[in-house]
């Protein structure tokens, strides 16, 4: 899957917005600064109310496009919106409330040049919590099982990859419209079918984790989004045959725990705490629990 342009290929950069002026002007200026030139940016606005357009609209860059969804949909359906009006041979994300380092595009063109058999490429990135006003570097695994170990351990951050839009075409692939939490990952496990992935050891992007993220403020989707991919995929080998398949179960269980006991559902959370066959989910709600007790 080589490049037209061997060069300089064009990466087409997605920015899915709905009422992101709280940290829109950082996320673009993020993209201003990239040391890599040869870009463009596809803004979907997903009938935002507040003030991004007027955000938007300071940016007199001519590589900056503008587009306005025909009316507020889920944000799987939107970043396809988006998809469809690229033309770059590379396919990017960076969502505004999320930022990149100067050097995160070059990286990965140069590397995707150097190795024309990758498909997709993904980096280390840093959580920033903004509540506790910390951060903590996330180191995602290259190993050689990748798919596998995926399946019991999700670490890629969408803000860190680039897609070769060779891979997409080929495969016919897109975002489930009906996600709205877990798309990328059902896409980048998808991918891992059918294409190589790289990994940069290096930190190249900040990932906001913030009360209005779509995964703080909604578990109860979550959890209805995650038990829809198991049944889903329960039959298809190219997942089902994994060793780690099961872990998603006990995904399903842990976020249905957190859940029950942010409503105080203890009895309820007691039943899901036994149902996990993983001891590391069980710790980590059980500590959960005990700190809720105290607070």
């Amino acid at each position: 899957m080589e490049f037209k342009s061997k060069k300089e290929p064009l990466v087409s950069i997605i920015v899915n917005c709905h009422n992101g002026e709280k940290y829109l002007n950082e996320a673009l200026r993020s993209i201003e600064l990239q040391t890599y030139s040869n870009y463009e940016v596809i803004f979907l606005d997903n009938c935002s109310t507040d003030n991004s357009k007027k955000i938007f609209d300071q940016f007199k860059n001519p590589k900056f496009k503008y587009y306005l969804a025909p009316q507020k949909s889920k944000l799987y359906n939107a970043r396809n919106l988006a998809l469809n009006n690229c033309v770059g041979e590379i396919i990017t994300f960076l969502d505004v409330d999320d930022l990149w380092k100067n050097n995160k595009l070059e990286s990965q063109v140069l590397e995707m040049i150097k190795n024309p058999e990758i498909g997709l490429i993904y980096s280390f990135y840093e959580i920033h919590n903004e509540k506790k006003n910390k951060q903590k570097l996330i180191k995602p695994n290259n190993n050689k099982n990748l798919k596998n170990y995926l399946l019991k351990k999700y670490d890629i951050a969408l803000v860190t990859i680039a897609i070769k839009y060779q891979a997409l075409k080929k495969l016919n692939l897109k975002f489930n419209p009906n996600f709205n939490i877990i798309g990328d990952f059902d896409l980048v496990l998808r991918l891992s079918n059918f294409c190589k992935f790289k990994l940069i050891k290096e930190n190249l992007c900040v990932y906001r984790d913030h009360e209005e993220s779509e995964t703080s403020r909604n578990y109860d989707q979550l959890i209805e989004e995650m038990k829809i991919w198991y049944e889903n995929n329960k039959n298809n080998e190219m997942f089902s045959k994994c060793s780690n398949f099961n872990y998603i179960k006990d995904k399903i269980y842990y976020y249905e725990g957190l859940n029950f006991l942010k409503k105080r559902k203890f009895d309820k959370f007691k039943n899901n705490l036994n149902k996990l066959n993983n001891n590391i989910y069980k710790i980590k709600l059980y500590i959960k629990f005990i700190l809720n007790k105290l607070s």
